[in-house]
């Protein structure tokens, strides 16, 4: 998928008409400057991604009536929760393919964490694992069809003008395993450097690995470290395996620590965060 463009429903009158019903604007137009806000998601043709990964959003994220008409899911869409992003319609119209999601002023956790000048504070971090933690945990034990995410990463956890953690993009989700399965074969797909080990060997797909996910991003949440890094040394470049060691003794503790932070963080919080960490990496 391309980045998403911003953009105001009231702005764009040819997606208009693909959105939404005439009858839902009223006869009075929209005044330019007011109006929902929204970011657009175009599919990139040229992209590994393709309409079967768009079709996965709209099919999580909504229910799709009909090619050409756009269902406003409010309350009515299967994944609803304050900790996904929500999907106010799509657009489906000769080979076009469009989302349109509420727009996330704050941006991406990655941008955060590595592309600003200024470190991410301690509590924002952690409160942005708890929101993300919780729209996972949705996913997995709450949701109408239970989900297995399969992408959970920094780029994909986007964040409200209060720093509030919404999870993003359901192209590559699965439905859970029923019944007496245990797991779902698919191809291996996801990301390299999240992706859980078990799954990358067998292509067996579980909870599980969602979960191994979010340790990772964990620690990059208490490393300030991206997940894969080319531009650092060997032995450190892959951030599980150079945090595996660190993790189990105190004395090492400190050096997972993000510098960045200049010592402000909680002992006790980021203790806690390393030994939650620790139990998938062991």
């Amino acid at each position: 998928m391309a980045m998403p463009c911003i953009c105001s429903i009231q702005l764009c009158p040819a997606l208009l008409d693909c959105w939404l019903p005439r009858f839902f604007m009223g006869t009075a137009p929209v005044k330019p400057g007011t109006g929902l806000t929204i970011a657009v998601k175009t599919l990139n043709h040229d992209g590994l991604q393709g309409h079967k990964e768009w079709l996965a959003e709209v099919s999580y994220l909504g229910d799709l009536l009909h090619p050409n008409l756009v269902k406003l899911i409010g309350y009515l869409g299967d994944l609803l929760h304050p900790n996904l992003v929500k999907l106010i319609g799509y657009c489906i119209e000769d080979d076009q393919r469009l989302l349109a999601y509420e727009f996330m002023p704050c941006g991406s956790l990655e941008n955060h964490l590595y592309r600003r000048s200024l470190p991410l504070p301690w509590s924002i971090r952690m409160k942005i694992t708890l929101g993300a933690a919780k729209g996972l945990a949705f996913l997995h034990e709450e949701a109408k069809r239970p989900v297995i995410y399969c992408d959970f990463k920094t780029s994909n956890i986007l964040l409200d003008a209060e720093y509030n953690a919404k999870l993003s993009d359901f192209g590559l989700a699965k439905d859970a395993p029923e019944g007496d399965e245990m797991h779902v074969s698919t191809i291996v797909m996801g990301t390299y450097g999240y992706a859980a080990p078990e799954y990358v060997m067998t292509g067996q797909l579980t909870a599980k690995s969602d979960v191994y996910s979010f340790r990772v991003v964990l620690l990059e949440m208490l490393t300030g470290r991206r997940s894969m890094d080319k531009n650092r040394p060997n032995g450190e470049q892959n951030l599980v395996e150079w945090a595996r060691p660190h993790l189990g003794e105190r004395r090492r503790f400190y050096k997972l620590i993000d510098p960045c932070l200049d010592g402000h963080f909680s002992i006790k919080g980021a203790q806690k965060a390393a030994q939650l960490a620790a139990r998938c990496l062991s």
